[in-house]
């Protein structure tokens, strides 16, 4: 990937190699009419030396004509400025590699450092976002080339890119251009000849490349179900997924849709689209989504619930940044007195997060309002317990760097959930931050979240602390699911060993319920894990995890009913404590046969254990433990040429 990603800067010194020994065509007016001995000695001798300038000529191209003539502007000398830091911290931290890949991101910033000639290439990593099929990453490249200024000082260049795509085998996923950080002025053979090198600040890298791409991929699945039995299912159900992207320099429009025949199989209603399209236009900073889309602002807010409608992403390179989304989360479904069908009010929900980041320091706020129609559908039976909603869920968050190497980062949440708009209302307002603009009800709740980490580096390595408090009966419109009524303490850790070729995390928690003591059985549970990567070679790596969950449940007895329970022979009351333990155990090597441009070969072995018991009162009856093994190996070969990949495993 560091050959690809320093092949633009290899092309740019070596034009500038081949123009070193030009001189300006305007040499006379330049040399401010000082005498010029321009000598053609053995011209006639077919000799190289074409033509060279006295030592007595004034230098046009001196450092006071570069300052003013390649002066950076305010946002490349914060990009600049940024790379400096970046390049500054890998030297401190000699976090530096020979084969970068997305296993290698658990420290940042890492590096790799080549030396090519004479000259010494360095790429940093010092941003990285985990995506399904890749990691998107900010890398910067410093090259000090052997030309120097006037007092000396080597000429330093500085390029960058963002959202480049690593896949997570190693390699650089789709297409990836660096951009040279301002204009930079070289001036040769003793400042009468000068280089000049055009960049730019943008950093965005989609689109820079061709004028027009097209490209995507498309997926089948077919599932054919049979059964003497009553069928519950059509015979044949057929799923097709795909995506497409449009890209015209800077801008893109990536398409993705699904399509199936399943929702033309129930013969019942459902609240939401089983096909879906969705747009995501892109241009430089905006980024849109339109259709059947998705966004994610917080877990407590909005969190990934589909809807339909549209959204935008501003994220300039300012301090600034918004998110804005608006459409319907639940269409209206009227019941038809089939026991599957959902019935659901139409539902439109509303949400903006602006942020503001700076180096040592951030802050966003986070609003998200979800309301249903109550006019939507006709009355719904009382037994099928559906009524009209109204959320408004508050969030803030911040972090700050205490010092360089220690950051404290906090969330906290509120959330306003009235849970039948056709209740009464209050003319009293509550003390809770939502409940300010949330028109209160008989039937409003108001629930809090609160999440507190702090996180330290040092050498290699990371420490982290974080405390979780989710309220009884927390929930918000803007996801599907939320877990609440739980308290929750992590430690984590990580550090990397012997030459970065090992890298070892871990990470330990303290988990309990019933906070307010409202349920018959409180749960608490210790939960503990161990990774391990080890990249033996550029060929072979080792990769190993084990996890160990462990649940208590205590039941709360009611005296009461204890006392007046007749049935001596009822023994209900002696099973109190309730206890299951659970440990994985995961062990995989992946071997590369062969890695060449036309054919990639790789073997995997993978092996897993996993291990339940239930105890009660501490003893572990028969039944109530298992052990479970599997094994697998797979070879897989790729043709790049080709975009074809075929796996054979054995499991």
């Amino acid at each position: 990937m560091f050959k690809r990603l320093i092949l633009f800067c290899l092309l740019t010194l070596q034009t500038f190699q081949s123009v070193k020994a030009s001189i300006s065509k305007e040499t006379d007016s330049l040399l401010n009419k000082k005498t010029v001995s321009r000598v053609f000695d053995g011209l006639g001798d077919n000799s190289p030396n074409y033509f060279s300038i006295s030592s007595h000529a004034i230098s046009e191209f001196d450092q006071n004509y570069i300052n003013r003539n390649f002066s950076r502007d305010t946002i490349t000398n914060e990009q600049v400025g940024i790379a400096q830091t970046v390049f500054e911290k890998l030297e401190e931290t000699q976090n530096y590699i020979d084969l970068i890949s997305s296993k290698d991101f658990a420290i940042l910033p890492i590096g790799v450092k080549k030396k090519i000639g004479t000259i010494t290439y360095t790429m940093a990593i010092n941003k990285a976002k985990i995506m399904p099929e890749y990691t998107e990453v900010t890398a910067f490249v410093h090259i000090r080339i052997p030309q120097s200024e006037n007092d000396g000082t080597p000429i330093e260049l500085f390029f960058g890119a963002d959202n480049i795509k690593i896949s997570h085998q190693g390699g650089i996923y789709g297409d990836a251009n660096l951009v040279l950080l301002g204009d930079i002025g070289i001036p040769i053979n003793g400042g009468n000849g000068l280089v000049a090198l055009k960049g730019g600040f943008d950093l965005e890298t989609l689109g820079k490349g061709k004028a027009f791409k097209l490209d995507g991929g498309i997926s089948s699945n077919g599932i054919f179900y049979n059964s003497n039995q009553e069928m519950g299912r059509e015979p044949f159900t057929y799923f097709l997924q795909g995506n497409l992207n449009i890209s015209f320099y800077q801008f893109s429009m990536p398409i993705s849709y699904s399509y199936s025949n399943q929702g033309e199989q129930l013969n019942y209603n459902l609240p939401f689209n089983i096909n879906r399209l969705s747009l995501h236009p892109k241009y430089k900073w905006v980024q849109g989504h339109a259709g059947s889309v998705a966004m994610s602002f917080s877990p407590y807010t909005l969190n990934g619930h589909q809807f339909t409608g549209g959204g935008v992403e501003l994220t300039p390179n300012g301090p600034w940044k918004v998110s804005v989304m608006a459409g319907r989360m639940l269409k209206a479904t009227e019941f038809d007195g089939d026991e599957q069908t959902i019935p659901a009010f139409q539902r439109m929900g509303y949400g903006v997060k602006v942020g503001y980041e700076q180096e040592k320091y951030s802050a966003g706020v986070i609003a998200f309002y979800a309301k249903d129609d109550i006019n939507s559908i006709a009355p719904v039976p009382d037994e099928q317990e559906i009524a009209p909603k109204e959320n408004l869920v508050l969030s803030l968050e911040g972090s700050y760097k205490l010092l360089s190497n220690l950051q404290l980062n906090a969330t906290y949440a509120t959330s306003g959930m009235t849970q039948d708009l056709r209740a009464e209302v209050l003319d009293s307002r509550p003390s809770n931050l939502a409940g300010l603009f949330l028109e209160d009800r008989i039937s409003t709740e108001y629930f809090d979240a609160f999440r507190a980490g702090l996180d330290y580096s040092f050498d290699k390595s990371t420490l982290g602390v974080a405390y979780e408090r989710i309220a009884p009966g927390y929930e918000t419109l803007g996801a599907y699911f939320f877990n609440n009524d739980f308290e929750n303490i992590t430690v984590n850790s990580s550090t990397v060993l012997f030459d970065n070729k090992l890298n070892l995390a871990f990470n330990i928690g303290y988990q309990r319920d019933n906070l307010k003591n409202q349920k018959e059985r409180s749960m608490n549970r210790t939960v503990g894990s161990l990774n391990a990567t080890y990249n033996a070679s550029e060929l072979l790596t080792i990769t190993g995890s084990y996890s160990n969950f462990t649940t208590f449940t205590n039941a709360r007895v009611d005296q009461f009913e204890v006392i007046n329970d007749d049935n001596l022979l009822d023994d209900q009351y002696d099973v109190l404590d309730y206890k299951q333990l659970s440990q994985n155990a995961n062990i995989n090597i992946n071997y590369i046969l062969s890695k060449k441009e036309d054919l990639q070969q790789n073997i995997n072995i993978n092996y897993a254990l996993a291990d339940v018991s239930n105890a009660e009162d501490g003893v572990v009856r028969i039944g109530n433990a298992s052990t479970f093994h599997n094994g697998n190996v797979s070879y897989t070969m790729g043709l790049p040429n080709k975009n074809v990949n075929i796996t054979t495993a054995l499991n």
